[in-house]
């Protein structure tokens, strides 16, 4: 393989890799597994260079990589989880125009990825090694002054992410100073005094100290007589240096400092609140929000989402900077509540571009842009442009799953963090806006009356590939037809997958799809222009492709112009016919008529006859 650099690289069958450089001299590259100075594997079998300049070649171990830069040698082997390569043995490989690299594999088909689109990191489950996660699921989290990250798990305790050393330091119940419970449902972070407030399920509020490394249990403490959080808390927020906390017997407020409760609001399980600039406690409960001023917590407004969208939970509610009220639901997608005018618009995936109606967690992101998570992935929310665009899941997020209760976090340099159910992943939104080389959009294949049409098959209708044509024609009969599209984007994970199409001469509008396959039957015989188009409602405002396809429908010959010339034709001449045969059979009849009249008057003024 010649390099960008004149440089030849030779791979051996079995005896290991050579470097030659422009002037002919030949290196031989050390066989050490363990050393980035060194290959993992003596048969090297293919090689790609990219766009860095970094050489990628493939082994029996695993993928390794050359970077000139800091000339070492890394190592990619199979990794049991999603987004890992599928077999480590490597035995082809290709770069395509946008820079993506394609594996060929021996036993695990193919995969492919793209080097510059690293945008995320993904923490895997591990309890045997201190790089992992202890347990698989990563709920509520926050940061502390040192800019570590905490994570609670659902039955594995506290996780702590020393995000600077890459590794975990894990807290779990048992013990005189420990948690209560290792089921965690929320966690926020106290700055002035340095300690952390953790709700649990079955465990009641606990608190730790970061400085003396001591848990304080407040079930332990707790004062007879008096109305304070039980053993069951949905949420906890540190607002204007006092403790926020939803439990199921009720709302409270905490003095940190006293430790003393105050009960806020009373009667629902309030599983979400959130609060806004001007002190506003904002409640959830089925599908009824409440508003509580923290100042004067007797005064309590409440409003219903609309009944008429059907059945659905409120799983997560956040004030946005922009005074709206957004709402997660489970079943009914995103709502936003405006406040001052009192109105509420329902976003979901049948009218909008939301990835799906099952909503988790929201998180506000430093372009102001809304994060939602749900069920497929996570979705990026304009506000501004009422626009979507979404990462679905093993798409670069690395995450094989979100379901309820997974967290969501920005730290202070604008990290996102993402809890799935088998780890966590972690992302800055401006690696999001990569631009690639832009992609085709093209249509792809093509089915009549379910049959798929390869090109000079014996439909004859094509006689090349379906994206190099333009123009189809088909007899009537042929009016049955599947078509479907596809983009050459394998890169931009925020590519927009909706779209718009008409066909026109059939549809009276465009319709809205997130599916690549067009079906419609029973056409009429005409001619038809379909159009495809990207949805360019986007984050990124890119300009919106559009193809199109020409569809003739040939008349049937029975009911073409010169079968109806000869329909024309026959009938005038039946009809003549007819009326010739009248028209005899008339003058026929009045001879005779007429014969006789001449024969009965001889006979009666001749009687000699």
């Amino acid at each position: 393989f010649q390099s960008s650099c004149q440089e030849l690289w030779v791979g051996c069958r079995t005896q290991g890799l050579y470097r030659i450089n422009r002037n002919g001299r030949i290196n031989r590259i050390p066989y050490d597994p363990s050393s980035p100075n060194g290959i993992s594997s003596e048969q090297i079998r293919e090689f790609v260079e990219d766009q860095q300049g970094n050489i990628w070649f493939g082994t029996f171990d695993g993928l390794q990589k050359y970077d000139p830069s800091t000339q070492t040698y890394s190592l990619i082997k199979q990794e049991q989880r999603p987004g890992g390569l599928s077999h480590s043995s490597i035995f082809s490989l290709y770069q395509d125009v946008q820079g993506t690299i394609w594996i060929g594999s021996y036993y695990g088909g193919v995969n492919y990825f793209n080097p510059d689109n690293n945008a995320f990191n993904y923490y895997t489950y591990n309890p045997d090694r201190s790089d992992c996660l202890n347990y698989p699921f990563a709920g509520a989290m926050t940061e502390d002054k040192d800019h570590h990250l905490w994570i609670c798990t659902d039955g594995g305790g506290l996780a702590c992410l020393d995000r600077q050393a890459g590794h975990f330091t894990t807290y779990t119940a048992g013990g005189p100073n420990s948690l209560p419970h290792n089921n965690l449902k929320s966690i926020c972070y106290d700055p002035k005094r340095d300690c952390l407030y953790i709700g649990t399920h079955m465990g009641g509020l606990s608190r730790f100290d970061r400085k003396t490394g001591r848990f304080y249990n407040y079930l332990n403490h707790s004062t007879k007589g008096l109305k304070e959080p039980n053993d069951v808390i949905f949420q906890v927020s540190f607002y204007n240096d006092q403790l926020i906390v939803s439990a199921r017997n009720g709302v409270f407020s905490m003095n940190p400092d006293t430790n003393e409760f105050h009960l806020l609001y009373d009667g629902y399980y309030y599983q979400t609140f959130t609060i806004d600039p001007k002190g506003f406690l904002w409640l959830s409960a089925g599908t009824n929000l409440y508003s509580i001023n923290l100042k004067h917590p007797e005064e309590v407004k409440s409003f219903s989402l609309p009944a008429s969208i059907g059945q659905f939970g409120i799983s997560k509610i956040l004030k946005g900077n922009n005074q709206y009220l957004y709402i997660a639901t489970l079943g009914s997608g995103l709502f936003c509540y405006n406040e001052q005018t009192q109105t509420c618009i329902n976003y979901t995936p049948e009218q909008n571009q939301l990835l799906s109606n099952y909503c988790y967690n929201l998180l506000q992101t430093s372009t102001d842009n809304i994060l939602i998570t749900s069920d497929r992935g996570i979705t990026l929310f304009n506000p501004t442009t009422e626009s979507f665009r979404s990462i679905e899941l093993d798409n670069g997020l690395s995450l094989s799953s979100i379901i309820n209760g997974c967290g969501v976090w920005m730290c202070s340099d604008h990290t996102i963090f993402i809890g799935g159910t088998g780890g966590l992943s972690s992302f800055l939104e401006k690696d999001l806006n990569k631009e690639y080389p832009k992609p085709k959009l093209y249509f792809s294949s093509l089915s009549v009356n379910n049959a798929r049409i390869s090109p000079d098959d014996k439909s004859r209708i094509l006689t090349e590939g379906l994206p190099f044509v333009r123009e189809i024609n088909l007899n009537a009969t042929q009016n049955n037809l599947t078509i479907e599209f596809a983009s050459s984007n394998y890169v931009d994970i925020l590519n927009n997958t909706w779209y718009e199409y008409q066909l026109e001469g059939f549809d009276k509008q465009w319709s809205l799809t997130s599916q690549t396959s067009l079906k419609y039957t029973n056409l009429d015989p005409g001619d038809y222009v379909l159009h495809v188009r990207q949805k360019g409602n986007s984050l990124k405002m890119r300009k919106a492709q559009e193809i199109l396809l020409q569809i003739h429908i040939n008349t049937p010959w029975y009911l073409t112009w010169w079968a109806w010339l000869s329909y024309i034709t026959i009938s005038i001449s039946v009809t003549y016919f007819i009326w010739r045969e009248k028209s005899s059979r008339r003058t026929l009849a009045i001879l005779r008529q007429s014969l006789f009249s001449l024969t009965y008057h001889q006979i009666l003024f001749n009687p000699a006859i």
